[in-house]
């Protein structure tokens, strides 16, 4: 007898490594290194659909997160692997339920080809960028260094701040003609 297999279940968010970022001992007001979860989003996934939505919804003066839950909502539609959202979380497991509110950083890139990637938006969780005391810092640069175990040349277009450039600049992107746009070579 043949079994026919149906089963279209989207699983939710793929675990891809661990990342070292550094997070606030408040007693202390020092900072330890923790590791964080850097995880692939799957579009057709409703869960990781839901916890985007509700980053761009809940997280104050955002920037690209909303941007990213929208590419998010395109690439449900695509049947080509043209881009990926990955996320860098505080959960250490059951990525199949994300949860939005352990969310520390978003991005979306679109691919260029196997090795070769476009950064389209990095977006950290606002209220850790803008504090003194951040509750955790390093999350952009984590992203990153995900980013760049992955693949092995990244470009991007930098706003066009000193301090933004400087965040590339940092993370061993070079600025091309002073055009804001970067490269990271491997």
């Amino acid at each position: 007898m043949k079994i026919e297999s149906n089963n279209n279940t989207a699983f939710g968010a793929k675990f891809i490594k661990f990342e070292k970022i550094k997070k606030l001992k408040t007693a202390e007001k020092t900072y330890e290194n923790i590791y964080a979860s850097f995880v692939e989003i799957n579009p057709q996934n409703q869960n990781d659909i839901s916890a985007l939505s509700k980053t761009a919804k809940y997280w104050e003066n955002e920037k690209f997160a909303g941007n990213i839950y929208l590419t998010a909502k395109e690439l449900t539609k695509q049947t080509k692997n043209i881009g990926k959202i990955y996320a860098l979380t505080e959960q250490k497991g059951n990525f199949e339920k994300l949860e939005f509110k352990k969310i520390l950083g978003i991005t979306n890139i679109i691919k260029e080809d196997t090795k070769c990637i476009y950064l389209d938006h990095i977006q950290t969780n606002p209220a850790y960028i803008y504090d003194v005391m951040n509750k955790f810092k390093g999350i952009g640069s984590g992203i990153l260094n995900s980013l760049k175990s992955l693949y092995n040349v990244i470009t991007l277009i930098s706003l066009d701040t000193k301090a933004t450039k400087n965040f590339y600049r940092k993370n061993g992107f070079q600025e091309v003609n002073n055009s804001n746009l970067f490269v990271w070579y491997k």
